[in-house]
């Protein structure tokens, strides 16, 4: 498999085109949900979600619910 394309965002970098591909969290696109709280780090792409693997990476401030249901 060949190396993924990486786009650069003002918010982060983030994985362009189907690859393989190394980031550091702190370098990733960082999205921030204001209804559920915390931001997320979209690490597979929209239209090209990874088969066989399930990563996601949320991260909450102090006193931020985990979940909508949780507190």
């Amino acid at each position: 498999m060949d190396e993924a394309r990486m786009e650069e965002t003002p918010y982060g970098r983030n994985p362009a085109s189907e690859g393989r591909f190394v980031l550091n969290l702190g370098d990733a696109l960082a999205l921030r949900n204001e209804e559920k709280g915390g931001a997320v780090y979209p690490l597979e792409r929209e239209d090209e979600p990874f088969t066989g693997l399930g990563v996601n990476v949320h991260v909450l401030r102090r006193g931020e619910p985990n979940g909508h249901y949780h507190s």
